[in-house]
């Protein structure tokens, strides 16, 4: 796995073994080794470059990103997220930095608050049918967004998601996971001044298939073009590759 900081300047490489290098890109000059304690599936800078979210088995883990400089431990681990019943296979921070998406093998995806958050429980997607490949934020993410999360399942299934305010919400929980009244509380109990994605509920709107003769999605991506539109780019098995503009799925 590869993964290259926002600003080009800081490239992690990690084999399938979990051994990790850090090299400073412009001078392509390694700077230290570490070793993961699980297999790496994917990892993943936050735009503002301050942390590194790492799949680990079925757990996530939260890095500080490491200075460019050569040091004796430039990575500190900071908190760890489980949830997940399978292995963790993809991650995708916030434009912001403040919230995270994954996705697994056991077909949900969730969202965490990279800070904890008072009464913020992570909201769990449910609805996939296969392995999710792909889990993404729309971008220039805002309240009342009518589609502002993608995720894409291996049997070629791409659903939209969105954010709707909790008082707004008649049932009153999370979609796919039923709140008790208590944790709904909780819910309820988070305070004004926080992140206004901790106030809301995630409700599916739209589903969409690749039709591609039954071909798996083995991988995809997201470019932000333009503020309007997005570049989806998926690659299947049998070595085809599909661009769609999102959110129209032209």
């Amino acid at each position: 796995r590869l993964c290259l900081s926002p600003d080009g300047s800081t490239l992690i490489s990690v084999d399938e073994n979990g051994g990790a290098l850090l090299v400073n890109f412009h001078k392509a000059v390694v700077l230290c080794q570490f070793q993961f304690k699980a297999k790496v599936l994917d990892l993943q800078f936050s735009p503002d470059m301050k942390f590194i979210a790492v799949t680990s088995e079925q757990h996530i883990q939260i890095w500080k990103a490491p200075p460019l400089v050569s040091q004796f431990r430039p990575f500190h681990l900071i908190r760890t997220f489980t949830g997940h019943y399978d292995d963790v296979l993809c991650l995708t921070w916030s434009p912001d930095s403040k919230f995270l998406i994954s996705g697994s093998r056991d077909m949900a995806c969730r969202l965490y608050s990279a800070e904890p958050i008072k009464g913020y429980l992570p909201i769990t997607l449910t609805g996939h049918r296969n392995h999710i490949v792909g889990a993404f934020f729309r971008y220039g993410l805002k309240p009342g967004m009518d589609e502002s999360l993608y995720t894409v399942a291996k049997d070629g299934a791409l659903f939209t998601w969105k954010f709707v305010p909790i008082d707004q919400d008649e049932k009153g929980r999370r979609f796919g996971v039923g709140r008790s009244f208590k944790k709904r509380d909780q819910i309820e109990a988070i305070s004004d001044d926080a992140h206004w994605i901790a106030k809301c509920n995630v409700v599916m709107v739209k589903k969409h298939y690749f039709q591609q003769n039954h071909a798996k999605v083995v991988c995809a991506a997201l470019h932000h073009s333009n503020k309007i539109s997005e570049l989806l780019v998926v690659g299947f098995d049998t070595g085809v590759f599909g661009l769609f503009e999102m959110p129209e799925f032209n």
